[in-house]
């Protein structure tokens, strides 16, 4: 066993070697229910699925008919429908404009919410027409102008952990995230707080109401306290200069399986139902999560009393009050979007859900089809083609979906054996032939064995089954399995004390990261190979920190590995590891490493994805990159990364589910892509080799003078004007390379797109 020290290389923010912007071109649709509102005039229902918005008409809402969608990066957390107009607030993502009879919900204008630290629109209310946005930092005032887009309202006001906010009357209420503080405002006057409220038994404000009856009776919504076994409901009342609680309510989790968390608030003549999150009671349903329902109608002389509850399955985010039905809506993280009837006092009294997705975990590209692993939705198979953005984006994209509570409910990776037979993460195994045929895929047995990673490996004398399995980072181990034997035990299982995530199989050999035991501190880069059913090590090399390896890429004879912040490279000769180089940058979370035709792509779990030149591996180049929005700073993000053969890149986000990138390396053989939109500019053949095509609107036949550059911002031939909406630019003569085309107006708008070429002199 060898150990390495490693030099690392610092990473500089300017990269000497010009860098390729890579966009994003498409993207699964759906995700776990997180928001949800019903607007009952329209009588349409919108559904924040994870990043995606999408609207229902719920004229029955026993057969929910979709309307529109449309995805995001950030994670939806409020919506408001005024005149015809859908705003949207998304973390890390901003507040969105969109055209509400729209079947895309076309972008009417944006408002970037971003900065330093973990900033974003994490709520929203209107008053009169100016946004007000809690951004977990202070409350911003905008407004949105039809034709211009969004405008200041205003100074921000209530500094230092706004996170929810609500209007009514004359007053203002915003809650403070850390220190848990309500504090009320005027709208005569935002500088100054009239009131302020604070108590030990609530560590974090998730959400704010005013009482139906009363603009001076506040509900908070509080986060998990006392070690998260608890969360309360306060009633608020503000008297003059003094807010003071004058009741609350309580509900229990149960830790760390679930977690009591009061997140959604809606009302009824003062009648409140919540979203708990995971609050659960023997009484009330066990194992099935509660949400009670409250009479809160005899404040403030009386007290709250629970009149009744609802079991709307697992784990809920959200409420709204289908008015003018006998319904309340019910957005779930496993289940979807839950429609209970809250007239019968039946706590289960359902109708049919809507199935909205769920987080994701991993996907893997199989000819034209994405399959992805969802954590509480299954198994879903998208046709690639359909989930480009430019190519009828989510019309009829999902191709199928394998669900079922008992045995794969969380789906966290997938393999196929051969052809037509598909093993789940649960070990479930699929024959795909009568769903090849035009019918359903057939469930044929269970292996034992449920694990987080699985591959296949090809020894000498049989095809084996390697799988990963953990269980809250716990428990680490690898075990082989023969993946045809439904009654077969695991033939050999050793411990890892690392994530099982970094396992890669190549043919009989498996690379993975390993510690000696589970008190020591390094951690080692392993090559076994697979011998009558047992792993037989074949070198190991000591990683240069103490952080788990997550991820492991072998192409050639280079093995890339990530840690955290790092990642590695080494030489690998077939019976030994070598010491190469390494990239460290103190702001990258590298979760996810894939080599490809020579180039290092990197997943970072909160900023979006690199590619690298690693020709020289002592010092490896930044050529690349698809940069997100400020990312997430939990433990949630960006989760793994595939790449297709001709090198467009998936990336799955937990939250967004797989994000399709455009690809870098443009000699890995040509296949028509979707155009790229940059606004309403549309740019086809791309890439492109003899001609390319701009198109957009422009029905005034406006002049416009083009331009076009080289990635260096080189001009690379003369300016043109042009009064058409499309026109036509020969590539013939170009290098192979990404070039930007750039369109001046002459009202001053200016419209940028790229295009690459592949096929130069």
């Amino acid at each position: 066993m060898r150990t390495t020290i490693t030099a690392l290389i610092i990473a500089i923010s300017v990269s000497l070697q010009a860098q390729t912007v890579l966009n994003r071109i498409g993207q699964t649709p759906g995700g776990s229910a997180y928001h949800v509102n019903y607007d009952s005039t329209s009588q349409r229902l919108f559904v924040g699925c994870g990043t995606s918005m999408c609207v229902y008409d719920m004229a029955n809402p026993a057969q929910p008919v979709i309307l529109a969608k449309r995805p995001f990066v950030g994670l939806i957390n409020e919506s408001i429908l005024d005149n015809g107009v859908l705003f949207i607030a998304a973390t890390h993502d901003g507040i969105y404009a969109l055209d509400a009879n729209s079947s895309s919900l076309d972008i009417l204008a944006h408002y970037d919410v971003s900065g330093l630290g973990d900033i974003g629109a994490y709520d929203m209310c209107m008053t009169g027409d100016t946004i007000l946005i809690a951004d977990k930092f202070w409350a911003r005032r905008i407004k949105y102008v039809p034709g211009t887009g969004f405008v200041s309202a205003g100074a921000n006001f209530s500094p230092w952990g706004t996170f929810c906010i609500a209007q009514k009357g004359n007053y203002i209420a915003t809650g403070i995230q850390g220190g848990a503080k309500i504090n009320i405002f005027d709208k005569s006057n935002y500088n100054t707080v009239v009131a302020s409220w604070t108590s030990p038994k609530i560590i974090t404000v998730q959400n704010i109401k005013f009482s139906d009856a009363h603009d001076n009776i506040i509900y908070v919504c509080g986060g998990p306290t006392d070690l998260m076994f608890h969360s309360n409901l306060f009633v608020l009342e503000l008297n003059g200069t003094q807010l003071t609680a004058i009741d609350s309510f309580e509900v229990t989790g149960f830790p760390p399986f679930a977690i009591a968390n009061i997140t959604g608030i809606d009302t009824r003549n003062d009648t409140i139902y919540l979203a708990t999150t995971a609050a659960i009671d023997t009484a009330m349903g066990l194992p099935l999560t509660y949400s009670p329902i409250l009479d809160a109608s005899g404040l403030p002389g009386d007290s709250l009393k629970m009149i009744g509850y609802l079991n709307q399955g697992l784990w809920h985010f959200d409420v709204s009050l289908m008015r003018g039905t006998p319904y309340l809506a019910t957005s779930s993280e496993w289940l979807g979007v839950i429609m209970n009837d809250i007239t019968t006092g039946n706590p289960g009294d359902t109708i049919p859900l809507i199935p909205t997705g769920g987080w994701a975990q991993n996907a893997k590209v199989r000819g034209d089809t994405l399959w992805v692993a969802h954590e509480g939705w299954g198994l879903a198979a998208y046709k690639i083609d359909s989930l480009l953005y430019d190519n009828g984006f989510m019309t009829n994209s999902i191709i199928l979906h394998l669900y079922s509570q008992q045995n794969h409910f969380f789906v966290a990776d997938m393999e196929f054996l051969n052809d037509t037979l598909l093993l789940l993460s649960s070990g479930v195994v699929y024959n795909l032939k009568p769903w090849l045929d035009g019918g359903q895929p057939d469930s044929l047995y269970k292996l034992k064995c449920s694990g987080i990673v699985n591959q296949n490996a090809y020894t000498a004398s049989a095809h084996r089954l390697v799988v990963g399995s953990e269980f809250l980072g716990l428990d680490q181990k690898m075990s082989i399995y023969n993946p045809f034997d439904p009654m077969g035990n695991s033939l050999r299982t050793v411990d890892l004390f690392n994530s099982p995530k970094s396992i890669t199989v190549m043919t009989d050999t498996v690379f993975y990261g390993m510690k000696t035991d589970s008190a020591s501190t390094i951690v080692y880069l392993t090559a076994a190979k697979i011998v009558n059913d047992d792993f037989v090590i074949l070198d190991t090399i000591a990683t240069g920190n103490t952080a788990q390896i997550v991820s492991i890429s072998v192409e050639d004879n280079i093995v890339a590995v990530s840690k955290g912040n790092t990642f590695f490279l080494y030489s690998w000769d077939g019976t030994s590891f070598g010491d190469l180089g390494s990239y460290y940058d103190i702001n990258m979370v590298a979760v996810s490493v894939k080599l490809k035709n020579h180039y290092l792509y990197v997943a970072d779990r909160t900023k979006g994805m690199k590619v690298f030149d690693i020709s020289q591996p002592a010092s490896p180049v930044i050529v690349g990159q698809y940069t997100e929005l400020i990312g997430w700073t939990t433990s949630f993000g960006n989760e793994a990364m595939c790449l297709d053969d001709y090198g467009n890149i998936y990336l799955t986000d937990f939250n967004a589910g797989v994000k399709i990138i455009e690809r870098y390396d443009i000699t890995l053989g040509h296949k028509p892509t979707a155009p790229i939109i940059a606004g309403d500019l549309r740019i086809f053949p791309n890439p492109a080799s003899q001609f390319v095509t701009i198109a957009f609107d422009n029905p005034n036949n406006a002049a416009w003078n083009v331009v076009l550059y080289d990635i260096s911002g080189r001009q690379i031939l003369r300016p043109i004007e042009i009064t058409a909406g499309q026109f036509t630019i020969s590539t013939a003569n170009l290098p192979a390379g990404a070039y930007f085309i750039k369109l001046s107006g002459e009202n001053g708008e200016v419209k940028v797109g790229k295009v690459l070429v592949e096929y130069g002199f």
